[in-house]
């Protein structure tokens, strides 16, 4: 009886006879069956084919592989594979090559596949991630979508906008080479927009804390004194000053950029020489918050809002911040910070709008104390 046993190759005989004794092995060779053979080579074409690798080393495909009983597919540029509408069936695929090449496989898929669920895309570098996206868009059964990459070379910015357009449940990027601060608040909006948002954030959040380097504690030095060669006073917020406690009203208010941004540009403002950027602040506030969660939730929710909806919102540049934010950040700094809010339609419940704030970590009381003042880029009568 001839079987598919004997087109085996030596060196692989000689592993199997490292396990088995060949006595035994030849009697259970000998029942054998032709039903064997039919599922190996799918002559019945009943069954679906997992896992199949086809890389540079695979010249020759068999004539009896049947590419649309494929539904998991490992495919590497530079392999033998010309045809790959006519793998219909595909759930998961993974492609391994350059951004180039990748787009060109992905456009042929998405003429043919509407079942593919889960992609996986390795490239060399991801410099056209824009055009990449675009390709994957029209993969309208995608639920799952991973990108590794050994280099970003190229800053997510809006193109990640495609996501909301997808029912893209899962994205997961991973980059081997050192990323900037604006590298990594890209990603953040991409996992906020998810339908399991909150884990994703999470996730996003442990993979930054994973450069352990770019992560590492930012110490800051508050001025005792205006500098007018790098402060300027924010005039408007002095006349809301007027409206706060007594006891700041000595306090010298700069002025920020107000784009959205301002907590953050605040910090900025007042040590312009720092190198530190209302992105890199931004960031480290969001990974505060995930790591405290519960603090953050238990102290402010009742008052300030859901904490999963401010987590989801602030993910976002240019968004608003809240309490959660002011606190996140004095902690994500190591120092005590104070929110002085003006006395304008006050009510009880916003006395933890006027509180100083001890960081969590109880060795980190002598950095100091950084003040945050709310305010408007408008006059009162304005903004009434």
């Amino acid at each position: 009886m001839r079987t598919t046993i004997d087109q085996l190759y030596p060196d692989i005989w000689l592993q199997v006879f490292e396990y088995f004794n060949a006595l035994e092995l030849c009697f259970s060779l000998m029942h054998i069956t032709k039903q064997a053979d039919d599922v190996l080579f799918n002559i019945n074409h009943r069954f679906r084919l997992r896992e199949l690798v086809l890389d540079t080393h695979v010249r020759i495909l068999p004539e009896e592989l049947l590419l649309n009983h494929v539904i998991s597919l490992e495919l590497h540029q530079n392999s033998h594979l010309d045809n790959i509408q006519q793998c219909l069936e595909l759930r998961s695929l993974k492609l391994i090559g350059h951004p180039q090449w990748i787009i060109s496989i992905l456009r042929k898929i998405s003429q043919v596949n509407s079942k593919l669920e889960q992609l996986s895309l390795v490239v060399p570098g991801i410099g056209l991630l824009h055009n990449l996206f675009a390709s994957i868009a029209p993969l309208l059964s995608l639920r799952r979508l991973e990108i590794y990459g050994d280099q970003l070379e190229e800053r997510i910015k809006n193109g990640t906008s495609f996501l909301t357009q997808t029912k893209i449940e899962r994205f997961i990027l991973h980059s081997c080479s050192p990323m900037s601060w604006n590298d990594l608040s890209s990603m953040l909006p991409v996992a906020s927009t998810a339908i399991d948002y909150e884990e994703q954030i999470s996730a996003t959040v442990a993979t930054i804390c994973a450069d352990e380097i770019l992560v590492s504690p930012l110490r800051l030095f508050w001025p005792n004194e205006f500098d007018e060669r790098m402060h300027t006073i924010d005039t408007i917020a002095q006349q809301y000053l007027k409206q706060a406690s007594r006891s700041v009203q000595h306090l010298i208010p700069l002025s920020s950029l107000a784009d959205g941004n301002c907590l953050f540009n605040s910090v900025v403002s007042l040590v312009p020489d720092s190198g530190v950027s209302a992105v890199e602040l931004r960031v480290r506030t969001i990974i505060e918050l995930v790591k405290n969660r519960t603090y953050y939730d238990n102290q402010f929710s009742n008052v300030v809002g859901p904490f999963n909806e401010a987590i989801q919102r602030t993910c976002n540049n240019y968004s608003f911040s809240e309490l959660y934010e002011v606190v996140a950040l004095g902690n994500a700094l190591r120092c005590e910070v104070q929110s002085v809010y003006p006395y304008i339609d006050y009510r009880v419940e916003m006395n933890i709008m006027n509180a100083v704030y001890k960081p969590l970590d109880i060795s980190a009381l002598n950095n100091g104390r950084l003040i945050i003042f709310w305010t408007n880029s408008e006059d009162e009568v304005t903004t009434k």
